[in-house]
């Protein structure tokens, strides 16, 4: 009988060490992970501060004024020079959405309709 109770406490005592051992990895496990997810975290909360500095950048208005200089053959008039827009005559023409009511203000001054802005559609 003692034999058993021996075998048995010792069975126990094993188990209860197995158990432990192993809780005690999978501790190790989980913290591995975790600071591998907070290595991979840190890691993109660097590329987001960075890709938002990028936008902000490219996004400036003196970014886009280097771009419109290089691309296009634009030049800045200069404060007493005059500039002309040649402007093809089909693409002028009056919304249809907006109903012509005659204006008794600008009538009375010689103009016969007001000037309306309209997208083109191409």
């Amino acid at each position: 009988m003692k034999l058993a109770k021996f075998l048995l406490s010792l069975f126990f005592i094993t188990f209860i060490a197995l158990v432990y051992v192993y809780q005690q990895s999978e501790i190790y496990c989980l913290a591995y992970a975790g600071s591998k997810r907070q290595a991979m975290l840190a890691n993109l909360l660097d590329k987001n501060n960075s890709f938002r500095y990028n936008i902000n950048k490219l996004s400036s208005l003196t970014c886009l004024d280097n771009n419109i200089l290089r691309n296009v053959d634009f030049e800045m008039p200069a404060v007493k020079q005059l500039v002309r827009m040649n402007v093809a005559q089909d693409n002028l023409r009056l919304s249809k959405g907006v109903k012509r009511r005659p204006n008794l203000v600008f009538s009375f001054f010689g103009r016969a309709r007001q000037a309306e802005a309209e997208p083109l559609n191409r």
